[in-house]
């Protein structure tokens, strides 16, 4: 029996293939189910935080931390959509680097118990969206923290590089990646290394904001884990340092 409601739903959206759907339906029901860990956990936290022998303090990095997770899951699938849809905009602008860097560092350090070394040379600058680099390093570092091997740090290094260009590099030791999966691992849906929950979309979000971004994105793999590479400029993409001094004075003469 055909269900002919859903063929008129169909029919007013003729933009959207079977595949389109179908791919949104995965996305949305593995978003959705990703979302069950961190509410039970909240909801558990909740019900102990009523306990009058409990010391609160005890909990509150608990929460802090599941909240961070359902605000990565809604920051993906939002960037997702939107990157789907073709709707996503860049607003670049040339903006400190190293603060941004330091801030995303401090932020993840916050809510989780891995080690993060961070070394950072001062007055970096970049010109590309500071939302989209910041979502760049917030997917990268996560996934590095999160799948690091107990005991072992994660190394964040921020440098100039030749000629006029910033480098920021993500090191791990989440274990190695197959070479076989190295030209899967920024599609969609395709999972990290031993990730054996989530829906794999981090890793497409970043290269395709890396992408609109003009930035070079690249994996090095390593014995025991890899480096994720992010190559911005620190100018418009076809314009010099000195093209964009130069405008700037003539802007404000």
């Amino acid at each position: 029996m055909t269900d002919v409601r859903a063929g008129r739903a169909l029919a007013a959206a003729p933009d959207l293939t079977l595949p389109d759907l179908k791919w949104a339906a995965a996305t949305a029901a593995g978003v959705g189910h990703d979302m069950r860990s961190p509410l039970s956990t909240l909801r558990s936290v909740t019900d102990l935080l009523a306990e009058e022998d409990i010391e609160p303090e005890a909990l509150y990095a608990i929460i802090r931390r599941q909240l961070a997770h359902l605000e990565r899951l809604a920051d993906d699938l939002g960037d997702f959509g939107q990157l789907l849809s073709g709707v996503a905009k860049v607003a670049p602008e040339r903006f400190n680097l190293s603060e941004l860097v330091h801030q995303v560092v401090e932020d993840i350090a916050l809510v989780e118990s891995v080690p993060i070394e961070l070394q950072l040379e001062e007055a970096l600058h970049a010109y590309a969206d500071p939302y989209a680099v910041r979502r760049i390093l917030q997917n990268l570092l996560g996934n590095a923290v999160k799948f690091s091997t107990a005991g072992t740090a994660v190394t964040v290094r921020a440098s100039f590089r030749l000629p006029h260009h910033a480098l920021v590099q993500i090191e791990d030791h989440a274990g190695s990646i197959h070479a076989e999966d190295l030209h899967r691992l920024f599609m969609p849906f395709e999972r990290n290394r031993t990730e054996t929950s989530g829906q794999g979309l981090g890793l497409f979000i970043v290269r395709s904001l890396a992408a609109a971004n003009s930035a070079d994105l690249w994996l090095e793999p390593r014995e025991g884990g890899s480096s994720f590479n992010l190559l911005l400029s620190e100018t418009p993409v076809g314009r010099s340092a000195a093209d964009q001094d130069g405008n700037q004075h003539q802007e404000q003469t």
